[in-house]
């Protein structure tokens, strides 16, 4: 068996490991973040620059913005919950009128891909399921595929 420390000590590493890379406003916590290198590897297979990406975004750039929607439908397991927290800050960032105007000009796919990401956000981490009444436009911009099988949770 372990002892007390050993198992703090699992704990505190677990804890630092998931811990989110970014604070609100975008920026890094560490450029060696575990989670983020994963956001940053799925990313780069459709050539998106995450990271430079992520800080352009956070910075007002709306074709930043365009390049984290892109690389949205390659995101899985820790990259894609990552990435569905950022978008939902940048979210918050851009407003309901400026993202779903960005998000518009993206394919069917890339919408429903962003879409599954904050019914994610808001419905598993947030447990916020009527994120519709807040940003009314980005959310009639999806069909919320998955959205039910969230609401047993």
């Amino acid at each position: 068996m372990f002892s007390f420390n050993a198992k703090m000590s699992v704990i505190a590493v677990a804890i630092i490991l998931v811990l989110p890379a970014c604070k609100g406003d975008g920026r890094m916590y560490s450029q060696r973040g575990l989670v983020l290198g994963i956001a940053v590897d799925q990313a780069a297979v459709v050539g998106v620059d995450y990271r430079k990406a992520l800080t352009d975004a956070f910075a007002g750039d709306g074709h930043a913005l365009r390049q984290i929607f892109k690389a949205t439908p390659h995101m899985d397991g820790a990259g894609a919950t990552f990435n569905s927290g950022r978008l939902r800050q940048l979210l918050d960032k851009f407003g309901d009128r400026e993202f779903s105007k960005t998000l518009y000009l993206e394919s069917r796919s890339v919408r429903e891909a962003v879409i599954d990401a904050l019914d994610f956000q808001f419905n598993v981490n947030e447990k916020h399921r009527d994120w519709f009444r807040e940003y009314p436009i980005t959310y009639r911009l999806g069909s919320h595929r998955y959205a039910r099988s969230y609401s047993s949770r």
